[in-house]
């Protein structure tokens, strides 16, 4: 029984988080396109889906619910700030790889062999 509910729990939050994604991606959206206009919405969503860039959607997801929700900055953040969480982490993380391996090149390739096989018939 205890697992039956610890499973509920972890399915609702998982269900949760992505509805929250999905939410935000939409605010992302409708933000852009009210400030930029619908050429740069297009543009973000793309840049999120193929460049793995987020930022634009989530300044655009704190714009939008600030004009389509009526609240002020300081809740609009609050919302958002979740997303902000991971994000300026993961960027640290990926620019302090980036100069590892400028620094570093060798470090990450395998050192591969190649062997000569004969066939004896």
């Amino acid at each position: 029984m205890k697992s039956l509910i610890s499973n509920l729990f972890v399915a609702l939050a998982v269900l949760f988080f992505i509805a929250y994604g999905i939410f935000l991606f939409v605010m992302g959206y409708l933000g852009i396109e009210e400030y930029l206009g619908t050429g740069w919405a297009v543009i973000a969503v793309i840049a999120a889906f193929l460049l793995r860039f987020t930022l634009p959607l989530t300044i655009g997801s704190i714009y939008g619910v600030m004009v389509f929700f009526n609240l002020n900055v300081g809740l609009s953040i609050l919302i958002v700030i979740p997303t902000l969480v991971f994000i300026v982490p993961s960027f640290f993380v990926m620019l302090f790889a980036g100069i590892m391996a400028v620094f570093q090149p060798n470090k990450y390739k395998k050192d591969t062999q190649v062997i000569d096989v004969e066939i004896v018939s």
